[in-house]
């Protein structure tokens, strides 16, 4: 069966006796494997037997990207007849729409990231000399004395960030000591982000970028609470309340909403920001997104194995072991005055049918990807790309893979911040694209990837045409 047409694979002996050598009983076949029963540690296993079996080159981000005994053997079909699949790309219909559309400006950018790193000109210095902010959890924050997973007892925190000065933010002093901090934090940011602006103007949108879980600290493991609730339970952890608090201190009678989709939240608020300005919803906006670091999401997700054990993000390295999680907060106003870098385009997709509920789907990003960048329209190469980059063994291969595929042509330093200041999930995605927009876009200027020392060897299998890392250390 070497390197000819085949037919179904579904009835082909040799591909049905290779599910028998992983399972006591065949899933069915339009089943993600890594939910019946295979994990991840086999997935080379697989892959091994399957390129043996067929004398094709098969990997684990092969089988990511193919979920499924039926879509494995139908890109088996692909690989053995030389006819890949073709991909869809923009309509012309949709990429004159979105062309025609006018750009939105970013400015006015507020940080309050791990560390100290408060202004833009601290956050680029900081990373400018690779400094890295993981840390032990700070004995003020919790007690991991009697922690026995390591990964548990990192994180990336951010100082003063539990207490901030309190500004007139309409409430009494009750209320104030009851309120959920992450409703402050995210106060104080868009207040510094609107200051000396044009107050008469009311008809600004507030989008706010958030982890629903991150707004009650503990409580994915806190029993029901048997005391009477106080009067200010029920608005000091509310999702809906976090971002309509905003509004009704400074005024504003724009759109109004939270947006939870766990690590893109904030980039998914500044699509929705920049659609309602382009509808005309609001004349100006604000994005702003962030969460503060707690015991209960933590010791979760350590005990998941999702944490590294050593407290780094090692983006794109060979030590990826999972990502360190940070705490903090970053917002900007967008508007539609042309002053400062704008966005000429977004979109918004999901993975849909993938590996399992958090492994991502290569094929969905490729078709985003290419969904964005179709949609700036001719003459605007991409020079840069701040990726996710968690710091996983498969992510980071699978994402690098999918962005290699959508920008094929185009010379792209690839970097992420993450290998700096952890992972700040809510407000992950727009701290990166703000790290974008402190960096020249060329060279290795771009932030560098302070702990990339050896690439990972599945990123090293791929062809990644003219993708390089923006370090010195090791460009593909």
């Amino acid at each position: 069966m070497k390197n000819e047409p085949h037919g179904d694979l579904l009835h082909d002996e040799t591909f049905l006796n290779i599910w028998n050598e992983f399972f006591a009983e065949v899933p069915p076949v339009d089943a993600p494997l890594l939910t019946t029963g295979l994990n991840s540690a086999q997935l080379p296993m697989l892959a091994s037997r399957l390129s043996r079996a067929f004398s094709v080159n098969v990997s684990s981000m092969f089988l990511l990207e193919h979920p499924t005994i039926r879509q494995i053997g139908n890109a088996l079909e692909d690989l053995l007849s030389d006819s890949p699949k073709e991909y869809d790309t923009l309509t012309t219909s949709v990429k004159t729409r979105m062309e025609s559309q006018k750009n939105v400006s970013l400015g006015n950018i507020v940080f309050h990231a791990p560390g100290s790193m408060r202004t833009p000109a601290s956050f680029r210095f900081s990373v400018e000399r690779g400094l890295n902010f993981g840390s032990r959890v700070p004995l003020n924050r919790w007690d991991v004395s009697n922690t026995t997973r390591a990964s548990a007892t990192y994180g990336n925190f951010a100082e003063d960030i539990l207490t901030l000065p309190h500004g007139d933010w309409k409430m009494s002093k009750s209320e104030l000591r009851n309120v959920n901090p992450v409703q402050l934090l995210l106060l104080e940011a868009s207040h510094s982000m609107f200051a000396g602006r044009h107050k008469a103007d009311k008809n600004v949108g507030i989008f706010v970028g958030l982890f629903t879980s991150l707004l009650t600290p503990g409580s994915s493991t806190a029993a029901p609470s048997r005391e009477p609730l106080g009067i200010y339970e029920g608005t000091a952890n509310s999702t809906s309340i976090a971002s309509g608090r905003i509004s009704y201190v400074l005024g504003f009678t724009g759109p109004c909403l939270p947006v939870d989709t766990a690590c893109s939240a904030s980039l998914v608020a500044t699509h929705l920001a920049a659609t309602s300005l382009r509808q005309n919803e609001c004349s100006s906006a604000g994005v702003v997104a962030g969460g503060i670091l707690e015991t209960g999401l933590h010791a979760a997700f350590s005990t998941a194995g999702m944490l590294s054990e050593t407290g780094r993000c090692h983006s794109f390295d060979g030590r990826a072991d999972g990502y360190s999680r940070g705490e903090g907060c970053v917002g900007f106003v967008c508007d539609t005055s042309e002053d400062g870098p704008s966005l000429r385009g977004s979109a918004v997709k999901q993975d849909g049918p993938s590996a399992s509920l958090t492994a991502p789907n290569g094929a969905s990003q490729r078709m985003l990807l290419q969904r964005v960048s179709e949609s700036i329209g001719a003459g605007h190469d991409v020079v840069a790309l701040e990726a996710h980059g968690t710091g996983t063994t498969l992510g980071d291969p699978v994402e690098i893979g999918a962005a290699s595929a959508a920008l094929r042509g185009s010379t792209v330093a690839c970097t992420s911040i993450k290998g700096n200041i952890g992972h700040l999930e809510a407000a992950a995605a727009v701290i990166g694209l703000n790290s974008l927009l402190l960096f020249p876009l060329s060279s290795t200027l771009n932030a560098p990837l302070c702990t990339l020392r050896s690439i990972n060897s599945h990123l090293k299998s791929l062809n990644l045409n003219a993708f390089y890392f923006s370090t010195g250390l090791a460009n593909l």
